[in-house]
């Protein structure tokens, strides 16, 4: 097994996921300072710039590399320029920081697994993911652990330091050899038995966002109403992602010793029921620590089993992989779209949480069945 590629990849996503976290934080900040009401047209700008940004990406080969790195040094220039320049008015910066760091964020992390195949063959890659996986959820802590200690500084600050490990993501990364034989990229879709596989995973991860997006809707407005200041907002948010972080890293780490390929997958089925006890446990009682204990549970249980999912589906699927980007950008912020506008209609007519959760039931029933099928193909 190539260690050292493990060990760069490992590197790379944890220093990715470091300013990913910290500018989680920052989005969050921007939408309460915009305002729940325009979270809609937040989340409809992002898409839109989500799918600009995609066609840059669209080049196939060593110059989708190329172009991955530009990004990236773009972002290192353009964060920091966001909040140093005076040509762009506080009441201007914070929705086109929430625009740019929710299209960015989730294209970064898509390029970087779609990278990953030109570095691993089939059989490498099953046995590496869970390695760099684990390796990567360190950054998971680390950018909380950032934001929590910088609390009281300025969102410049923040925008600052998430540039510089950007910068060292893309070094960690350039600095992995692909390997001698023939990799994931490397193999033609006619080699895989397994094919049209596809569509299930993209019905899941629609279904997803869009109970992840009611579920975030819910919690921005509860923080938006309890009226607290820019700090208090910011450590809030910092301690939901540690937390998120370290259980994230405890359970990917119990995932390693599961030596059954049946019970590896068990997290992964209760998803859709942990959703459902969330959205209803928000409905019951919407305060802060209800919202922020319910977004940890179900952001934590997402990363550590339905992410290295949705990336072992797309191994045991071969041949794939624009498909596996299309439903990791396009399809995932289409259901941001959807869970954001029918969350803004829903409490539009007056609905409360607790009747949004039961009418969202359906789509949990919707979810069990999909599940079904993806595990069945993740144990083949």
């Amino acid at each position: 097994m190539p260690s050292k590629n493990i060990a760069f990849a490992g590197a790379s996503l944890c220093t990715l996921l470091i300013p990913i976290y910290l500018l989680r934080a920052v989005r969050d900040e921007m939408a309460v300072q915009t305002g729940t009401q325009s979270l809609g047209w937040l989340i409809s700008f992002s898409f839109l710039a989500l799918i600009l940004l995609s066609l840059l990406f669209s080049i196939s080969g060593k110059t989708n590399r190329l172009i991955y790195r530009g990004f990236i040094a773009s972002l290192c220039l353009l964060y920091p320029a966001m909040a140093l320049i005076p040509a762009f008015p506080q009441s201007s910066t914070a929705p086109i920081l929430f625009v740019l760091i929710g299209s960015s964020n989730l294209l970064l992390v898509s390029q970087f697994w779609l990278g990953l195949k030109e570095f691993f063959t089939e059989t490498t890659a099953k046995k590496a993911y869970p390695q760099i996986m684990l390796i990567g959820s360190f950054g998971v802590l680390g950018g909380p652990l950032i934001v929590t200690a910088m609390a009281g500084q300025t969102i410049t600050l923040f925008l600052i330091v998430s540039s510089i490990f950007l910068a060292l993501s893309a070094l960690f990364i350039a600095n992995a050899r692909v390997i001698t034989v023939p990799s994931l990229s490397r193999l033609p879709p006619q080699q895989s038995p397994k094919k049209s596989r596809q569509w299930p995973m993209a019905g899941l991860i629609l279904i997803y966002s869009t109970l992840a997006t009611v579920l975030y809707g819910e919690h921005i407005a509860t923080v938006e109403e309890f009226g607290l200041n820019q700090t208090d907002r910011i450590q809030f948010f910092g301690r939901r992602d540690l937390w998120i972080g370290l259980i994230t890293l405890i359970l990917q780490w119990l995932g390693q010793k599961v030596k059954s390929q049946e019970n590896r997958w068990v997290g992964f089925r209760l998803m859709p029921v942990l959703t459902l006890a969330v959205l209803l446990l928000i409905g019951w009682q919407s305060s802060l620590e209800t919202v922020l204990w319910s977004m940890v549970i179900f952001r934590s249980f997402n990363y550590a089993y339905a992410r290295p999912a949705r990336e072992l589906y797309f191994i045991n699927t071969q041949g794939r992989f624009n498909f596996k980007n299309f439903i990791d950008t396009v399809i995932y912020r289409a259901g941001d779209l959807l869970g954001i506008w029918l969350f803004q209609l829903l409490t539009g007519w007056q609905f409360d949480y607790l009747q949004i959760a039961c009418l969202l039931a359906p789509l949990i029933a919707f979810w069990i069945i999909l599940n079904k099928r993806i595990v069945k193909t993740l144990n083949a």
